[in-house]
């Protein structure tokens, strides 16, 4: 990661020093989010919290920026300290190096999957035991299903389309979230403020969000750059037009001239 060598001491415990077990998750904003801003100083706060399995850190982490990427970004490294910790423990080969998108892609799942638990939990928990979706379910219609990840996706009837994976069986975001916000905003931002029709066609080839117009209408609106853009001018009301303009008469009986001037006279204006 090009930073300075970083210690961690491992808590005491029974008189001995031992590292987290296997499934404790690491909270480490450690030197992760100063590497992602080149700061010179760098520390690590390492904080065990437990078994992965209610998304803190990834709430954390969108709570905590204000953009999509850097969340990703610092996720993913959070995930290869920890891969790296546990390779370390049964001595395999640890990671290094920039990050790859594969790390990336990871990381934007579980991005993904916080938001799906945090709306849908209910939802998730009768499709993992086979039992039909409530009634009053918001996504029912859609015919979800669970993958091979845990993700929350639309299911349908294009199974036996050629496209890819991803846009055959979307992901299925809430409509009111911090991740659909962020991921708006980014598509918008990327797509080099494109108005709302182009970000929901952009949407729809991975994600499948409840009440997307109303959603992508309200964070386009509150663009500011886009509001200074389509800012209209002032209209400024014309005067009066003189009585000889306007007034009846006889031919030539008011006569106006125009200049291209100004016209010095006596080296004055």
């Amino acid at each position: 990661m090009g930073c300075t060598p970083l210690a961690w001491q491992p808590r005491a415990t029974s008189g001995r020093q031992r590292y987290p077990s296997k499934n404790a998750y690491l909270v480490v904003l450690l030197a992760t989010v100063l590497v992602e801003q080149n700061c010179s100083s760098q520390c690590l706060m390492v904080t065990e919290l437990g078994p992965m399995i209610s998304y803190e850190v990834e709430s954390y982490l969108l709570n905590r920026f204000s953009s999509l990427k850097m969340a990703q970004r610092v996720l993913a490294w959070i995930n290869r300290f920890k891969s790296n910790l546990s390779a370390k423990m049964q001595r395999g080969e640890r990671v290094s190096g920039e990050l790859d998108p594969l790390e990336l892609h990871e990381a934007n799942l579980q991005l993904v999957r916080c938001a799906q638990h945090a709306e849908f939990q209910r939802d998730i928990q009768c499709l993992k035991k086979g039992d039909p979706l409530a009634s009053k379910s918001q996504i029912k219609s859609l015919f979800p299903f669970l993958d091979g990840n845990g993700t929350l996706r639309v299911g349908g009837r294009l199974q036996n389309s050629d496209q890819p994976f991803e846009m055959k069986h979307p992901m299925i975001l809430p409509k009111v979230h911090r991740y659909t916000e962020l991921l708006i905003t980014a598509l918008h931002i990327d797509n080099l403020h494109a108005g709302p029709t182009l970000v929901i066609a952009t949407l729809n080839q991975k994600y499948w969000i409840l009440g997307c117009q109303a959603v992508v209408r309200t964070i386009i609106n509150n663009c500011v750059r886009c509001t200074r853009w389509k800012a209209k001018t002032a209209k400024q009301l014309m005067g009066s037009l003189p009585t000889v303009r306007i007034a009846g008469g006889r031919a030539f009986e008011n006569v106006g001239v125009d200049y291209a001037g100004p016209i010095c006279r006596n080296n004055m204006y």
